[in-house]
């Protein structure tokens, strides 16, 4: 039953697969892209925001 419902959403396996590696290469972009050694000083800022301060204008 669970197989016969699957093949009816499923039946063009190259949409399937190019649906999933759309997918996974937006994900590793995304997870490049945070990771990154360049954006460490901005997370790291951001991390301390609420301890530090309020600085009045």
């Amino acid at each position: 039953m669970q197989s016969e419902a699957l093949s009816f959403y499923f039946k063009d396996i190259h949409l399937t697969l190019l649906a999933f590696v759309l997918f996974f290469i937006t994900f590793v972009g995304i997870f490049i892209w945070t990771y990154q050694k360049r954006r460490q000083k901005h997370y790291q800022q951001m991390a301390n925001m609420p301890l530090e301060e309020e600085k009045t204008l």
